[in-house]
């Protein structure tokens, strides 16, 4: 740790390595712990109770930064993983399908626009042929399912070794949707993209893919396996079931997980196109390495690959699909990873690229997956935490943060928000954090548990108390909300805060802690003494903890205000510094929020903020 200079009796730091806090739910006494013990941990409790066995690789720019091989790949020879264990991609390995394809339309060997019967010209299913596109294929949008529901999938399954094997389960099927009308999730649809790739290179799926791909990425640990070969350094798949009715995301890993056997009498003779390679975390991360370069197509190419397009119903709110790659994003938008994941019964495997840091993320496992979620979870959360705190050292840093009215599309109620003198400065103008009622808010999207916690000043305009009541700022976190203020409707609000300025009382400084739960609030007062004050909101699970102190010492105890049990809010929130001010002549405006929430509102408002930092870890 190193320090700034001095600035109002207050020491300013940063830290250069990433700590973590243990909450009580009394008072709040925390203990460092590193970003790498904290992420074993959480990686070992997993494994410890029996539900993980697999490698995970956490990298960037070519550092590695986490690496871990553990269990069992083989149970009758007694095999242990290892950094060369090649296990299950299950539908992982649909991106090499969708990169082979962006090779081949970079050549100008064919188009995303082609119908499948320009290439497959005989291709059983009439309407495949002439009202299918490869783009439709890429993006699960041609109406194909998935070949294990076919009445022929039981007879085939062992004796399939190659794409055609594949296309004779399923080609003459009628479709489940008309081409280009809804997402459905189609294995199907990849086997079909494998028979273009081999009809327009002339080589088997699996050469293409060797020579073009595996080759050129230096990935000499992947391979299409036929089942006969798997053992030894090839994983064997346990299962105990829990994919039988579809993944089982949040079981209880910290009793032992239930007795599980080998999965191979339910995969297919072998993996192909639409998943079943096998790899290892290593040669994962090289693939991502080699997108990331632009060694196996063009960044041109690859940023179509990237490019958000559809969404299927059933996943998360925050994740899309673009071409043969899935990708998280952030409530604006923007991308935070690309990659795929894959599952099976007994394996499952994820790659996640975050192309703005060069971080990479590879997991793998040969037991069901529940704990690979877990897993990915608390690495993406090991990944992104370190550069989510801000000093305010210079201008630059206000870009880190996201406008909530700018992000869903409300006019703007911040007359002023700037970097000054090492300082956050925000100036709201009339407006309202209450019930469906809005007001300015900056923010980051946190995920997992967090400690946040921010120095900060609320003072009037040319006085140091606001005379204007109701005028408040703080820490707060929010659920965000689809589709901003085009589809916005009343009581659908969720956030907390914890906030310091002025409410009901003239001359009264307070401290204000609020919970709103589908615009419901509920909100408490707290006396404090005018000046600087430190504000503390954490969570942990579905527990948050509000707290606060005042003092130069920075090492004073904290006071817990109050703690909410939120069940309601998600993984992801949007956390960060709301203001707003001058809520008493709002009352023409108040039983309309959607009219008090897109009208510049004119008033009297008096708050001016000071940011000193905000630090979240």
């Amino acid at each position: 740790m190193h320090t700034l200079p001095v600035r109002a009796h207050h020491l300013k730091w940063r830290a250069l390595l990433l700590t973590g806090l243990f909450l009580s739910a009394a008072t709040l006494h925390a203990q460092p712990l590193s970003a790498h013990l904290k992420f074993d941990q959480a990686f070992d409790s997993v494994v410890t109770t029996g539900w993980f066995s697999g490698q995970i690789l956490v990298t960037r720019n070519g550092e590695t930064l986490h690496e871990r091989a553990v269990g069992v790949a083989d149970r009758a020879s007694g095999t242990k993983v290892s950094e060369t264990t090649r296990f299950n991609l299950a539908s992982l390995n649909k991106s090499f399908t969708a990169v082979a394809i962006a090779q081949l339309a970079e050549r100008g060997k064919l188009s995303l626009d082609d119908k499948v019967g320009k290439r497959l010209p005989r291709w059983p299913n009439a309407t495949v042929r002439d009202s299918v596109s490869i783009r439709q294929l890429l993006t699960h949008t041609a109406g194909l399912g998935v070949y294990w529901n076919s009445p022929k999938w039981a007879g085939a399954r062992e004796s399939i070794r190659t794409v055609s094997d594949y296309a004779a389960v399923f080609a003459a099927e009628p479709l489940l949707s008309s081409p280009g009308t809804r997402f459905e999730y189609s294995n199907n649809g990849y086997i079909v993209l494998g028979a273009i790739i081999e009809a327009v290179s002339g080589e088997s799926y699996d050469t293409y893919v060797q020579r073009n791909i595996l080759d050129r990425a230096g990935m000499k640990h992947t391979s299409f396996p036929a089942m006969n070969e798997v053992g030894g350094t090839i994983a064997v798949g346990y299962t105990a079931g829990a994919m039988a009715a579809g993944p089982q995301r949040a079981p209880n890993f910290s009793v032992a997980a239930p007795e599980s056997s080998p999965n191979t009498a339910s995969l297919p003779g072998r993996g192909g196109p639409a998943g079943g390679a096998y790899s290892t975390a290593g040669d994962l991360v090289k693939f991502g390495e080699a997108l990331l370069n632009d060694r196996l197509v063009s960044r041109t190419w690859r940023d179509s690959l990237w490019t958000p397009r559809t969404r299927d119903p059933r996943a998360p709110a925050n994740i899309r699909y673009g071409l043969g790659f899935s990708m998280s994003v952030d409530s604006s938008g923007r991308v935070l990873d690309v990659g795929h994941n894959g599952g099976t019964v007994g394996g499952g495997a994820e790659l996640a690229i975050d192309p703005n840091t060069g971080t990479i993320i590879a997991a793998l496992t040969n037991h069901d997956v529940p704990a690979l979620f877990r897993v990915m979870a608390r690495a993406r959360a090991f990944v992104r935490t370190p550069d989510q705190s801000d000093e305010f050292s210079d201008a630059s840093t206000l870009a880190n943060w996201q406008r909530f009215d700018a992000v869903e599309g409300w006019p703007s109620k911040t007359r002023r928000a700037e970097i000054k003198d090492g300082m956050l400065v925000l100036e709201p103008a009339t407006s309202g954090w209450y019930a469906d009622f809005q007001a300015p808010f900056l923010f980051k999207d946190v995920t997992g548990d967090f400690i946040a916690e921010t120095r900060i000043r609320a003072t009037g305009i040319g006085h140091d108390i606001p005379q204007a009541l109701w005028s408040l700022t703080g820490l707060m976190v929010r659920a965000p909300r689809a589709g901003g203020m085009a589809s916005w409707t009343p009581n659908t609000e969720n956030w907390l805060f914890i906030t310091t300025g002025i409410a009901a009382r003239p001359g009264q400084p307070v401290i204000e802690t609020k919970t709103t739960v589908n615009s419901q609030s509920e909100l408490k007062l707290h006396d404090i003494a005018p000046g600087w004050v430190e504000l503390r909101l954490a969570r942990r699970g579905a527990k948050f903890f509000l707290a606060f102190r005042q003092g130069e010492n920075p090492n004073g105890e904290w006071q817990t205000l109050a703690t909410f049990d939120r069940l309601d809010l998600p993984s992801t929130v949007q956390l960060g510094i709301n203001a707003y001010t001058d809520w008493n002549s709002t009352l023409h405006l108040q039983n309309d929020p959607k009219r008090f929430n897109s009208t510049p509102l004119t008033g009297s408002p008096d708050l001016l903020v000071n940011v000193d930092y905000i630090r979240i870890r």
